[in-house]
């Protein structure tokens, strides 16, 4: 397993092997860190700026559910934000910002990917069946044309705080879709079904849904954006 203690990325750092572990991973004028399927990111310090970006940004792509971040959080508080980027090179951060600690040695897993198509029941989450809504088979047009998998692990406890998903504005407005702009809720599947979306709120003009909370029963792995 390689082992960096800081890495920094100014261009592209491509991640195809099982897990790169690094204590720091800061990502310097839009640099990109590129992971392949079936690999880990795993950055091993629990300071909020153990993942950060300097001068004009910085990208991480995930773009498969087996391509994973894993961020040692441990029983630390704070914003924790890992700098997502679509495959079309459109920034969609996901900020998890923890307000209550969890407890135990605890990981952060996070891994996102959109599709090519409105139909999400073509590209949907290992575990999740289907997309379908009350009265309705496939609910996918009401969907953003992307999943989040934000896995606790390693918890006795799990942390509590807030979410703030960046996305793309292409993936509500894609053709098959149905979405009002600035109408976006976050949604979670239990592992069984699609619950009532629990909230938040769509800042349209700079595409983020901010405010989605998450508590010790709530904090399941799997999320989208619905209308």
């Amino acid at each position: 397993m390689p082992l960096f203690k800081s890495l920094l990325i100014g261009t592209t750092f491509l991640v195809h092997f099982y897990a790169a572990s690094q204590n720091r991973l800061v990502i310097n004028d839009n640099g990109f860190v590129t992971l392949d399927s079936n690999t880990y990111l795993v950055i091993e310090n629990s300071s909020q700026d153990a993942i950060s970006t300097t001068g004009s940004g910085g990208n991480i792509l995930s773009e498969e559910e087996t391509a994973r971040i894993k961020w040692s959080v441990g029983t630390q508080t704070g914003n924790f934000v890992i700098p997502l980027t679509t495959a079309t090179s459109v920034k969609i951060p996901l900020s998890v910002n923890i307000t209550t600690a969890g407890v135990g040695n605890g990981e952060i897993v996070v891994s996102s990917w959109g599709g090519d198509t409105w139909d999400n029941n073509t590209y949907r989450p290992s575990g999740v069946n289907s997309m379908a809504a009350p009265g309705d088979s496939n609910n996918s047009e009401n969907v953003i044309d992307r999943f989040w998998v934000i896995d606790p692990v390693g918890y006795s406890t799990l942390p509590e705080g807030n979410f703030t998903f960046g996305y793309n504005d292409a993936e509500r407005t894609a053709t098959g879709n149905t979405m009002n702009s600035g109408s976006l809720s976050a949604q979670r599947h239990d592992g069984t079904a699609w619950i009532t979306p629990v909230g938040g709120t769509d800042n349209h003009p700079t595409y983020t849904v901010s405010g989605v909370l998450f508590t010790t029963s709530t904090f399941n792995s799997v999320w989208t954006l619905v209308n």
